[in-house]
């Protein structure tokens, strides 16, 4: 097993165990084992101006920070204080150890969600935040051919942290500090306009997720997304969603 390439090895055989290792590179902020404490709500609240859908990473606790995790959080935190009307939902999925066939059925069902959605709350506005794992299940929803035109025109902006896919090459996603010779394993094919426009996807510098290839990279950077990228997240949001502008 190579612990410098885990979400290779996940990629490549499916396994739960793998998924742990990829875990581990979020030890910083979570750690692989069993959560304490309830799990986050079954039903999503009901239609509101705009929704705000939060993805957290694997290993994150869902009995906190209504199951969005430590880094998406703040986001949502900051454009609430700015914006009382914005309702929160942190996405439940299985994040303890989640193996490829679990996420993949993950990123269909979040598309499956934002169809329904779209239906029952035509008047709703969507903003998607995902971390790490959970960047990787709104990522892949985003793309995903079920997901309805009416659901994608309703998303007026997705922020990703740390994808396990991330492109450096997508320059109209691409965002942070990240070094444009490492990527994400598999790569992710580009964002297609104009969702394009309404997304960025923020990479650290040597974080072992989303920098690949990179022999310096390792655990650290994968936990540091907050505050630097998640400010930036923040602002993106505000300016492309239309919201008031709070400080960060």
């Amino acid at each position: 097993m190579d612990l410098n390439n885990p979400w290779s090895a996940l990629r490549a055989r499916g396994t739960g165990i793998l998924v742990c290792v990829t875990a581990a590179a979020v030890t910083v902020v979570t750690g692989c084992s069993a959560p304490v404490g309830p799990f986050e709500p079954r039903h999503p609240p009901g239609c509101s101006g705009l929704l705000f859908l939060g993805v957290r990473g694997s290993g994150e606790d869902p009995s906190q920070r209504l199951a969005m995790g430590t880094t998406v959080y703040p986001i949502y935190d900051a454009l609430r204080r700015a914006d009382r009307r914005l309702a929160g939902y942190g996405w439940p999925f299985d994040a303890v150890r989640p193996d490829f066939a679990q996420l993949t059925r993950d990123a269909k069902a979040l598309a499956h969600f934002l169809n329904r959605r779209s239906r029952q709350c035509p008047s709703e506005r969507v903003v998607l935040a995902g971390y790490s794992a959970g960047a990787l299940i709104t990522g892949d929803a985003l793309q995903s051919a079920t997901l309805s035109a009416a659901a994608r025109d309703r998303v007026d902006a997705a922020v990703l942290l740390a994808d396990p896919e991330f492109n450096p090459a997508d320059t109209r996603t691409a965002a942070g500090t990240f070094d444009r010779r490492y990527s994400g394993s598999p790569r992710r094919l580009p964002f297609a306009p104009p969702l394009a426009r309404r997304i960025r996807d923020y990479c650290r510098r040597q974080d072992i997720v989303c920098q690949r290839q990179d022999r310096a990279a390792g655990k650290i950077q994968h936990g540091n997304y907050v505050p630097q990228q998640t400010c930036q997240a923040i602002n993106f949001i505000e300016s492309v969603a239309h919201l008031p502008r709070t400080k960060c």
